[in-house]
C-alpha cells in the first residue's frame, strides 16, 4: 500500500515538474514575442489567447507603476496642508469626483478629513488661525495643528459661514 502510495506521489511530481517546465518554455516565449513580434505567427492559436492574457497584464502592471511614481509630497506645515486642501476642492469644483481628485492629488481621504479643520479656520476666521499657527513649531504634528484648529472652530461656531459655504468643504 505504501509503495503504490509512494509511486503514485512519484508520478504526481513528475506530471508537476513536466508542468512547470513547459509554463517556463511558455514565458520564455512570450518574453522573446516581445523582443521580436516576427514570432507570432509560428505561435498556435491555442496560446494566442494566453499571450495576449499576458501582454495585458504586463501593460495593467506598467499602467500600475506608473501611477506609484507621482510625485509625492510631504505636508510639513499648516499652509502646505491648506494648498492641499484647496487644490482638491478645485478638481472637485471642476468636475472630479473626490475619489478622483484625491487620487490624482495621491491623497487619502481621511488625510484630507483629517486636516479640514486647518483650512476651515483659516478661512472662517483667520486671525484666530494666525494665533494657532504662531503656536506652530517646525518639526510638530499636522495632526496636533488639526486638533486645535477643530477645538478653536467648535469653540466658534458660524463665525463666518458665508466664507465656508463659498467654499464648500470637500470633506
Amino acid at each position: 500500500m505504501q509503495k503504490q502510495k509512494i509511486l503514485h506521489l512519484q508520478e504526481k511530481v513528475d506530471s508537476l515538474t513536466d508542468d512547470k517546465n513547459f509554463l517556463r518554455a511558455r514565458l520564455e516565449d512570450v518574453s522573446s514575442d516581445e523582443s521580436s513580434d516576427s514570432s507570432e505567427s509560428s505561435d498556435s492559436s491555442d496560446s494566442e489567447p494566453r499571450t495576449k492574457k499576458k501582454k495585458d497584464k504586463k501593460q495593467r502592471n506598467k499602467k500600475k507603476s506608473k501611477k506609484l511614481r507621482v510625485d509625492f509630497r510631504r505636508v510639513k506645515n499648516p499652509e502646505d496642508s491648506i494648498k492641499r486642501y484647496h487644490k482638491v476642492l478645485h478638481l472637485v469644483n471642476g468636475g472630479f469626483t473626490k475619489a478622483e481628485a484625491y487620487n490624482k492629488m495621491n491623497v487619502d481621504r481621511n488625510t484630507i478629513v483629517m486636516q479640514a479643520p486647518i483650512a476651515e479656520l483659516a478661512v472662517a476666521n483667520p486671525e484666530e488661525y494666525k494665533a494657532v499657527r504662531a503656536t506652530f513649531k517646525m518639526g510638530e504634528s499636522i495632526h496636533k495643528c488639526s486638533d486645535v484648529c477643530l477645538a478653536r472652530c467648535l469653540a466658534q461656531p458660524n463665525v463666518d459661514d458665508k466664507k465656508i459655504e463659498r467654499e464648500q468643504c470637500p470633506s
